[in-house]
């Protein structure tokens, strides 16, 4: 193993089996799930369940909706592969994402990553370009996600955060130009380091297509949220912006706490604070509630094929007579 990854692993290990990390993680995990279960408390006490009506319908369109939004993230992740390393095929760097979207249930986003540098280092990845490989998917989905938040809140004129029009448009404008530049960025990076053999034009077209692919996924997993809370009650096609721009801010805002596994509570919290502008406590908390589980299972749905076809190669390995690769 090269001596980067020997490093990095060791810090890592360091880093996480220190138990002051554990204290951290402990009292995070436990304020998000305190903070969380207050909130749930109230807003069940609000709730008038005689008069909550369920369309199941719109949660299935929802669910379709973030299944869909899933591959595209996943689709993106495989372009960042294909930017930095174009030997890994498409279809492994995609396995790679789909076998490590169960780490990160475990200790959090970081876990995720870190699945991921593995997946890439078994695949043959130099070791030299998997920080910067998984730094990028990382860097994309935050910068397309916030991008998406305040352009179409500002297309739509509506705000957030009690910011202000101007203020918000000027946000939007700056990540609009962040994105634009961060392939060549990354190509000026690159040249200046070992990976220098790498096509400009393909890395820059490739990281282009995945900010694209992000955005894309980005508006339909806001489009499948408006449909969950359309299956609590009506809700108007204008509200479409606000909802997209509370679902992208609320998981940034899961992501940054990596401490949290996988932003639980963070992202509810966040995203029931947000809805209380358009929906009452009670519904915004059992819409959040409802829109973590519509994700799980989307996400479950979505790794089932990868998972299957391996349980299928291992059974196949074990029969007598078939030749192990």
């Amino acid at each position: 193993m090269p001596e980067q990854v020997t490093r990095l692993r060791a810090v890592w290990v360091r880093v996480t089996s220190s138990p002051w990390y554990r204290i951290v993680q402990i009292m995070a995990l436990g304020l998000a799930i305190g903070l969380m279960l207050r909130v749930l408390v109230l807003g069940i006490l609000q709730l008038d369940m005689a008069n909550l009506q369920f369309d199941f319908a719109s949660l299935g369109i929802g669910l379709l909706l973030t299944w869909l939004a899933f591959y595209l993230g996943t689709f993106a992740w495989a372009e960042i592969v294909r930017a930095i390393h174009p030997a890994v095929p498409y279809f492994q760097a995609i396995e790679y994402h789909l076998l490590s979207v169960a780490a990160k249930y475990l200790p959090g986003v970081g876990w995720y990553q870190v699945s991921k540098a593995v997946q890439l280092y078994r695949g043959g990845v130099p070791a030299s370009q998997i920080p910067l490989t998984v730094a990028l998917e990382v860097a994309l989905i935050v910068l397309t996600g916030l991008a998406t938040a305040f352009e179409i809140l500002s297309l739509a004129s509506q705000t957030v955060l009690a910011l202000s029009f101007d203020l918000q448009l000027g946000v939007a404008f700056v990540l609009l130009m962040m994105c634009a530049l961060l392939p060549w960025a990354v190509l000026r990076l690159i040249n200046r380091g070992p990976v220098s053999r790498i096509s400009a034009r393909g890395l820059v077209l490739h990281l282009y297509l995945a900010e694209l692919l992000d955005t894309i996924g980005w508006l339909t997993f806001g489009l499948a949220f408006w449909f969950i809370i359309r299956a609590l009650g009506p809700l108007g096609l204008d509200a479409l912006p606000y909802c997209i721009a509370t679902l992208a801010l609320s998981v940034v805002a899961g992501l940054a706490v990596i401490v949290v596994p996988n932003g639980y509570g963070i992202r509810e919290l966040t995203m029931s604070t947000l809805l209380q502008a358009i929906l009452p406590i009670s519904s915004s908390i059992v819409i959040a509630i409802v829109s973590r589980i519509v994700l799980v299972a989307a996400e479950f749905l979505g790794v089932l094929p990868v998972i299957l076809r391996i349980g299928r190669r291992v059974a196949r390995e074990q029969l007598p007579g078939v030749n192990k690769r």
